[in-house]
């Protein structure tokens, strides 16, 4: 069940109730376990709210972390027209001497 603190709103500037989940609600949103929730968190590598050494973390940071994780394709390499170049054509003459 989401924690609910007050938050800045950007747009407003007032004060609004946002909710805020668990490292153990968050884990099973994101189908990993408690512990890489944590370790993540105490690296600074995910965002968070920290309160008297309990963390939490919005349904946009949320967002974020799914941002973080998420993997685009790669473009495709465009097909050339041209017929592939295998090097320089030789002749016969250029040939001679190479043994």
């Amino acid at each position: 069940m989401p924690v609910p603190f007050p938050t800045l709103d950007p747009e407003t500037g007032e004060l609004t109730q946002v909710d805020y989940f668990t490292l153990g609600e968050v884990a099973a949103l994101l189908h990993v376990s408690h512990t890489t929730v944590r370790r993540r968190i105490l690296a600074d590598e995910w965002p968070h709210l920290t309160i008297a050494q309990t963390h939490y973390m919005s349904a946009a940071h949320i967002a974020q972390v799914v941002d973080m994780h998420t993997v685009e394709p790669a473009p495709a390499v465009p097909e050339d027209p041209r017929p592939p170049r295998l090097g320089t054509p030789l002749t016969d003459t250029d040939l001679e001497g190479l043994d």
